[in-house]
């Protein structure tokens, strides 16, 4: 792995943590450093985009400077969940 490789593995872990905490300002630093917006995590059982994160968690901020940063909003999960089915199952309706 190069040096670009390692600071990209960085950005997207970076990434994860601050969609994780709906920490819209460091979502944007992290994709600002070319953390791919579509990156993925496993979580219960099934694969989520950090799209899927900040809808089911109602981190509305985040999911949309995702979505302005080509994040794709109408990936399904393993199991045929979107953003909007998690985000309507949770309750959320955005902070």
């Amino acid at each position: 792995m190069d040096m670009r490789e390692s600071d990209v593995t960085l950005a997207n872990l970076e990434l994860i943590q601050a969609v994780r905490n709906g920490d819209h300002k460091n979502v944007a630093k992290a994709l600002s450093k070319d953390a791919d917006p579509d990156s993925t995590t496993e979580e219960s059982s099934d694969v989520f985009t950090m799209a899927h994160i900040a809808a089911k968690d109602g981190h509305s901020i985040s999911l949309s400077t995702l979505i302005s940063n080509g994040a794709n909003f109408r990936t399904k999960t393993l199991h045929g969940w979107e953003p909007l089915h998690l985000a309507a199952y949770h309750g959320k309706q955005g902070n």
